[in-house]
């Protein structure tokens, strides 16, 4: 009975630590067209994410593409990726999920990130759209995960800057 109810707890354990100790963010559906922070008078486009993990998020790797899929018959697609301009493509480290009170002037844990390049012909066309890519790591654990988020028509587009702290909407 003692080494069975071992294993039962060490595949607990090990069920708990591969499924809950992985990083966990949360992507805008929204993509924010605002004025550059550093170019006054040119506009670029935004994306955020947040770190909603109780732990911080290392070895941060941000990738912006634009998907095309191409029909290969029986209903089956090839995917075609062309990397876009990112201002940052790497984060050392991101703070752990921290709840935003009133008073709060800094929410590191939210992320915005900056394309260069003009992303509207791609969500224009129908067999075209702009994949986001997120590859972090947990802090406590190290295990990786990758999210991917798919902005596929021009209506993710909102004129306007992404809300502070946790907060995915753009006003």
């Amino acid at each position: 009975m003692g080494c069975l109810s071992s294993i039962l707890a060490s595949f607990l354990f090990l069920y708990y630590v591969l499924t809950i100790l992985r990083p966990r963010i949360a992507i805008s559906p929204y993509i924010s067209y605002a004025e550059n922070y550093d170019v006054p008078g040119q506009n670029v486009y935004y994306f955020k994410f947040i770190n909603q993990s109780r732990h911080p998020a290392f070895d941060v790797r941000l990738r912006i593409c634009k998907l095309q899929k191409i029909p290969t018959g029986n209903g089956q697609m090839h995917e075609k990726r062309a990397d876009l301009n990112l201002k940052v493509k790497f984060l050392a480290h991101i703070p752990k999920y921290k709840k935003i009170k009133k008073d709060s002037i800094f929410a590191g844990h939210a992320i915005v990130f900056t394309c260069l390049d003009d992303i509207r012909p791609v969500l224009l066309d129908s067999n075209q759209c702009v994949e986001v890519q997120v590859i972090l790591r947990h802090g406590l654990t190290g295990l990786g995960k990758v999210y991917k988020h798919e902005f596929s028509t021009i209506n993710t587009v909102k004129d306007g800057e992404f809300d502070f702290g946790n907060n995915l909407t753009v006003s």
